[in-house]
């Protein structure tokens, strides 16, 4: 059994395990703060880069999910993350230690990302789906008439990460300006030669026909 860590007056850190062979194993892990806390049990061999486990994080206006088998060549597991409140989470995020002034950016809204994963971390196969229902920058400088907002917003990514297919859409409101864009493309890795094409963004204007949008009669 591994001693509890107390690391100052912010967190306190418990965990059960040993170390034998090159095997880190944690039976149990625990660490808390005074808002939030990250649960679960590890397993990992370093040397073969190799390792399961499942954790748990909940955080202010954040609740994260993640289990699964990592290795080079095989593996698989998920990863459900829950925002409920963007502007909680980064604010949360921001206080962390060693976080860069400035980062997160501060956001509002609300995303959800449910994600799964087959295969070696080399090339796996995924299948992973982000939903935003509303995304929008806090800026206090900026009017409110003025600022941007992301709504209806979703994203998609399916196949082999070398050749995985992404669609993503969504719907950028200013006032009464409406701008929605959909994207579609394949080639999952940077600098992997992956081909997409992006649909141009279509202007819609209440009370204004789409100048793109076919006549009747």
């Amino acid at each position: 059994r591994l001693p509890v860590v107390e690391l100052g007056r912010r967190a306190r850190v418990q965990a059960h395990g040993r170390w034998q062979g090159g095997l880190l194993t944690l039976s149990q892990l625990q660490l808390r703060t005074a808002d939030a806390s990250l649960q679960g049990r590890l397993s990992a061999r370093p040397a073969e880069r190799t390792g399961e486990g499942r954790l748990r994080l909940l955080a202010p206006g954040l609740d994260a999910q993640a289990e699964g088998r990592l290795a080079p060549r095989q593996g698989g597991g998920s990863l459900a993350l829950d925002a409920a409140s963007l502007e909680r989470a980064t604010a949360w995020l921001a206080t962390l230690p060693g976080m860069p002034a400035g980062l997160p950016p501060q956001l509002a809204g609300q995303a959800r990302l449910d994600a799964r994963w087959q295969g070696g971390w080399t090339d796996p196969t995924l299948q992973a789906r982000l939903q935003v229902p509303r995304l929008a920058a806090v800026d206090r400088a900026t009017p409110p008439e003025a600022a941007w907002t992301l709504r209806d917003a979703g994203a998609s990514l399916e196949g082999r990460l070398a050749q995985a297919r992404l669609q993503a859409e969504g719907v950028a409101v200013q006032g009464v300006r409406r701008l929605r864009a959909r994207l579609a493309g394949t080639g999952g890795q940077l600098g992997g030669g992956g081909q997409g094409r992006l649909r141009p963004a279509r202007a819609e204007t209440p009370g204004r026909r789409d100048a793109g949008a076919p006549r009747r009669g």
